[in-house]
């Protein structure tokens, strides 16, 4: 074990290192391939991982049991999660060229098809993940803030615009903020005990949305993390946090179990505040019908 260079640090590595020497010669195979190139695994199928260590599948699929998860799947996820923040965009595309492009229009797995059944997995393992207690204090939090700020920047930024959006409809006071400036400080220093800050922030984990973070919780405003990982740096700062995977597939991030987590919060939320929300929605359609926004 001591010749096996550990280039990623994380749940899935600090795993196999412990039980590495408890696993059979073959699942050691899969072990020192992954310690050796856990980028290039983390974008590999089965298949390919398979056919890279010269094992069969079913020892890759035992592998991952004797290390501690339910299939390829979840371990493919972790690994995923542990290489998020130090892989570049550049690296990321070379990679999924080279493990992805190549096998898109393969008939037993097209690329549409790959993707889709990591992003199912994801949604499963989320689901039974999240916390109702969590759920209940964040619905909390939301309705009884006097004022909400959304804070998520760079590749977040989508995230944020979008929850903004919804909630906005429903709840008083919201804002959104998409990047460090003096007017994002000015918002976060109006911050106080009454007040949230709903902190989105994925890999890699933006500068800006971590100082932001930081003094929102110096001026004592209730904090709400959503993040890809319990080591996010703005896990530690919430309230309440919850971890949403994100699936790394090529250059771009994918936010489908975000999105969808976002959307049952918001919906769970009308329901709560239903009056209220029903105004405010009503109040949107007439100005909507005054200025003719849609087609």
């Amino acid at each position: 074990m001591d010749r096996l260079k550990k280039t990623i640090n994380g749940e899935l590595m600090a795993k196999l290192q412990d039980r590495f020497e408890t696993l059979t010669f073959s699942q050691k195979k899969v072990g020192e391939f992954i310690f050796q190139n856990p980028e290039e695994t983390s974008f590999m199928s089965i298949n390919q991982l398979s056919e890279r260590t010269e094992v069969s599948k079913a020892t890759i699929v035992r592998f991952c049991n004797a290390i501690g998860y339910k299939g390829f799947l979840e371990f493919s996820r972790i690994l995923q999660q542990d290489i998020q923040q130090n892989l570049s965009n550049a690296r990321s595309f070379n990679l999924s060229q080279r493990y992805i492009g190549d096998n898109a229009n393969h008939d037993d797995l097209p690329l549409l098809k790959q993707i889709y059944d990591q992003e199912m997995h994801n949604a499963a393992w989320h689901l039974d993940y999240i916390k109702k207690d969590d759920f209940l204090h964040a619905q909390t939090l939301l309705l009884e803030a006097e004022q909400i700020v959304i804070l998520g920047c760079l590749s977040s930024a989508s995230l944020a615009i979008h929850l903004s959006n919804a909630l906005s409809k429903i709840l008083p006071k919201v804002r959104v903020l998409t990047c460090h400036s003096i007017e994002s400080e000015n918002v976060i220093d109006n911050l106080d005990e009454t007040s949230v800050l709903f902190s989105i922030a994925f890999p890699r984990y933006p500068k800006a949305t971590v100082e932001l973070t930081e003094l929102a919780k110096e001026n004592n405003s209730k904090i709400i993390a959503v993040s890809n990982s319990s080591v996010s740096p703005v896990m530690p700062l919430s309230d309440v946090s919850f971890v949403c995977p994100s699936t790394i597939h090529s250059f771009v991030d994918s936010y489908a179990v975000p999105l969808m987590f976002l959307t049952a919060l918001t919906v769970s939320l009308s329901i709560e505040n239903k009056e209220f929300a029903e105004a405010k929605l009503k109040n949107y359609d007439r100005y909507a019908q005054k200025y003719n926004l849609f087609y």
